[in-house]
């Protein structure tokens, strides 16, 4: 996976998806379609979520000197 090209993904979006889309259990009302649809909205949202955690994380073991988030040039001390 090329996650240096995946767009860098907002704080506020993805605790917004994890409040619409949260991890759940199939209610028994719910339809074979509805549980298939209700899983790939959450494996998106859980997906993201990895994708953050692995931006932040290279956040913090990168250089100073390298480009930043919001794409400019971060501050040597």
């Amino acid at each position: 996976m090329q996650e240096k090209n995946f767009p860098i993904i907002p704080k506020p979006l993805l605790d917004e998806l994890n409040e619409r889309y949260p991890e759940r259990s199939a209610e028994s009302e719910w339809t074979d379609r509805d549980i298939w649809i209700k899983s790939g909205e959450r494996r998106v949202v859980r997906f993201l979520n990895e994708m953050y955690k692995r931006q932040n994380e290279n956040i913090l073991e990168s250089p100073l000197g390298q480009v930043s988030r919001d794409g400019g040039q971060s501050i040597n001390l």
